[in-house]
């Protein structure tokens, strides 16, 4: 698993992780927060691009809908 995910772009890798964390049976802030706040600004807009394209909703979306207190801020 952990060979497949590092075959994509750094985004789609990204946007992949991301998507697992918060659809899962237990959603997982703490990775799409961990990975946001290691990521440069230019880094940051293609993984919301990546994202979008891959399953059609923007990032900032789905963290609002899940996320609540500061992580929603």
């Amino acid at each position: 698993k952990a060979v497949l995910l590092w075959m994509p772009d750094p985004a789609g890798r990204d946007a992949t992780i991301i998507r697992q964390a918060l659809t899962g049976d237990t959603i997982d802030i703490d990775v799409a927060t961990e990975i946001i706040c290691s990521r440069t600004p230019s880094q940051i807009h293609f993984l919301k691009y990546a994202y979008h394209g891959k399953f059609g909703t923007y990032l900032e979306h789905e963290i609002g809908c899940l996320a609540s207190g500061d992580h929603k801020k």
